[in-house]
């Protein structure tokens, strides 16, 4: 991964995406704990990606992933973001964060209004946190966002 700040501009702009979500058959403790929360709106249907950034022509895969639980039969839609950072690293950034929805219309749905949340609130939008080696230890990064690092 350390090759990629010879290809892009770590001070330039970083446009941050996910694939298409996938069904996720082992969906980590987080959004099981979170659809829990709101089991009277279930059963949940659990979907996963992870971040990617992109400079120009270059994209890389970040540590970063987002996981939903869409329930059809309430029309909720739970958001999860793992941050991928290791608990033993400080970043500026929460390890996790979490949003809901109701009258969502699927998976896809929850992770629009998200973002169109995030853009109303003048909040970052969803990122990926890249892991660079600083020639000693590989350290967590947010490129594009001047001022968070690990």
């Amino acid at each position: 991964m350390s090759d990629i700040l010879a290809a892009i501009d770590p001070d330039g702009d970083v446009e941050y995406f996910w694939p298409p979500l996938e069904p996720n058959l082992l969906p980590g403790d987080g959004i099981k704990q979170l659809a829990k929360k709101y089991e009277a709106h279930g059963p949940y249907e659990f979907y996963i990606a992870v971040v990617w950034g992109r400079q120009g022509e270059h994209e890389w895969p970040t540590k970063s992933w987002l996981e939903v639980a869409y329930s059809s039969a309430g029309r909720v839609g739970l958001v999860l973001w793992e941050s991928g950072v290791p608990e033993d690293k400080d970043l500026e950034i929460p390890k996790q964060a979490n949003a809901g929805w109701n009258e969502c219309d699927g998976p896809d749905d929850a992770l629009a209004r998200l973002q169109a949340k995030l853009k109303l609130d003048e909040k970052m939008p969803i990122i990926g946190v890249t892991e660079l080696f600083d020639g000693v230890t590989w350290q967590p990064f947010i490129l594009g966002y001047e001022g968070i690092s690990g």
